[in-house]
């Protein structure tokens, strides 16, 4: 109640009987319905409270990251009954090991750090007797797998039959169920909420494509944070590399305030920079796969990724950043044609459907400036307000309202023109043209001579990218930003076909995406090996 619950969450609920009744339990929910109360709260429930100096642990918690290491506890901390400490890499030891003699009821942590306090004996897992996996995909894949069979390997052998198993995860593949048979009892419960449902991803977010390339991308990825975001929006931006996360934040095209997190930077500074998103100090984080892992923050309406992650796991772990606990949020994945392969790997296996949209337009961009234009305006101080009335008077005896709305120009940060972005590549300068007629068109050659008869004479050099949409109804091309009235006269002076500037793309006929060389993607939830670009 002291957090706002008022009532359990589907995952919750389903598993908060059987986890007190002592079962092993296999947990599958989408991403931000709940999944780490669904095992902190029972397993609290059901263990005593002891203050015995010296008390070995009796539930210990495994996490693929550090950042949902310390989340996790947080939520053993606040049901205040059982003493909990969190232990990962980067972080001093003395002080953990001074809890540990203490004694604690719950330890949290990464596998490399507990298995460093195991081997230096200042870890005991003898009086264990509950372990958690959570992310159990992740935990159980192959980076982890043997770190956890060494740690599980330090309950003594006699008890191994009464410790009691608990798994959680939003994805769980084929190959994640039959690895989960050595660490789970015969009689364990599967409690599957997205079972045979086609969609893995949330339910609550809104999956967008931009096809973009890739010295385009900073300049789009900032108007895609003023479109989207809202007024007060947090977003979640995921490289695949430290050095991308690294240069982005850097990057002179992103206006926004906004910060790294991965594996190289200290504990101290991630833990700082976590707690400054989570306030609202900055508004955009940009990282590395270091927090797509269940990190829960709440506000975060706009998750980007770069380009498309190395498993259709990763994606639908990464979009969960965002619509958490029934709120509504947007992913926007950018990709280029090299990668529309592992984009159709998503779709498929994940069971989406992508919107096909443009970078957003100018009318988009400018109604999103606007709406922040009062927050900004009620920002300034009352006392420089008067020092402005005397040079605000003089512009009134003038055109006002030109005036003023220069000044919200200003104060919006729109000074120049808006250059105009194609919807099929993001090419600045550019405008995508949709052309639709009665009639099947039967090959690329029909559009081309339609293009000849109704808009350019010779269309070689202004005209590119003609593409046939998946009805064969209408086609696709680009032309530069400066023949857009010459298109909207042509569809004004004839009545035979439609043409028109398009806000989103049609779906459009393609050949079969080619599987790169060597193949990257395995269903059997190993991901990519490697991904679109290289090693990671």
């Amino acid at each position: 109640e002291k957090r706002g619950i008022t009532h359990l969450f589907p995952i919750q609920a389903s598993t908060f009987g059987i986890i007190s009744e002592g079962f092993d339990v296999l947990g599958r929910a989408r991403t931000g319905t709940g999944k780490t109360l669904a095992f902190t709260l029972p397993v609290v429930e059901k263990l005593e409270a002891s203050s015995s100096a010296g008390r070995l642990p009796r539930v210990i918690v495994l996490t693929p990251t550090r950042e949902l290491a310390k989340q996790v506890a947080q939520d053993f901390i606040c049901l205040e009954k059982l003493k909990t400490m969190v232990v990962y890499g980067g972080a001093s030891y003395g002080p953990q090991e001074t809890s540990m003699r203490r004694g604690v009821d719950v330890v949290v942590g990464t596998c490399g750090r507990v298995k460093d306090h195991l081997e230096r004996g200042n870890l005991k897992l003898d009086n264990i007797k509950v372990t958690i996996l959570d992310e159990t995909d992740e935990m159980l894949n192959m980076g982890f797998a043997e770190d956890v069979e060494t740690i599980l390997n330090y309950i003594p052998s006699e008890r191994k039959e009464e410790v009691q198993t608990l798994l959680f995860s939003a994805t769980v593949p084929k190959w994640v169920k039959g690895v989960s048979e050595k660490y789970l009892r015969k009689d364990k419960k599967v409690i599957d909420l997205v079972g045979d449902s086609k969609q893995k991803a949330s339910t609550n977010v809104e999956h967008l494509l931009i096809f973009c390339h890739w010295n385009e991308r900073n300049e789009v990825l900032n108007d895609v944070i003023t479109a989207y975001a809202g007024l007060d929006g947090r977003v979640i931006c995921f490289t695949e590399t430290k050095k991308e996360a690294n240069e982005m934040v850097m990057s002179e095209h992103i206006k926004y305030d906004c910060q790294a997190l991965h594996g190289d930077i200290p504990q101290s500074q991630r833990e700082t920079t976590v707690a400054g998103f989570k306030k609202g100090t900055f508004r955009v984080l940009v990282a590395t796969d270091v927090a797509a892992r269940g990190l829960d923050i709440t506000g975060v309406s706009l998750v980007i990724q770069i380009e498309p992650p190395q498993s259709y796991e990763t994606y639908v772990h990464r979009s969960g950043r965002t619509g958490r606990a029934n709120t509504k949020g947007v992913s926007v994945l950018f990709y280029t044609a090299k990668q529309r392969w592992y984009v159709e790997q998503i779709e498929r296996n994940a069971s989406i459907k992508f919107r096909r949209v443009g970078p957003p337009n100018t009318a988009q961009l400018i109604k999103s400036s606007i709406g922040l234009l009062d927050e900004k305006l009620d920002a300034v101080s009352d006392k420089i307000v008067p020092l402005f009335k005397d040079k605000a008077r003089e512009l009134l005896k003038g055109d006002g309202e030109e005036s003023l709305a220069r000044a919200l120009a200003l104060i919006a940060g729109h000074t120049k023109p808006i250059s105009r972005r194609s919807v099929m590549s993001a090419a600045k300068g550019y405008i995508t043209v949709s052309v639709r007629g009665t009639q099947q068109i039967r090959s690329l050659t029909y559009v081309w001579n339609t293009i000849r008869k109704y808009l350019f004479d010779n269309p070689d050099d202004k005209v590119r990218a003609v593409k046939l949409t998946k009805d064969r109804m209408g086609a696709v091309f680009e032309v530069p930003e400066r023949f857009e009235k010459q298109i909207l006269d042509a569809a004004k002076s004839q009545s035979y076909f439609e043409f028109t500037i398009p806000d989103e793309l049609p779906e459009l006929e393609e050949r079969e995406a080619v599987r790169p060389d060597p193949p990257r993607w395995r269903k059997g939830g190993k991901g990519f090996r490697g991904s679109p670009r290289g090693r990671r």
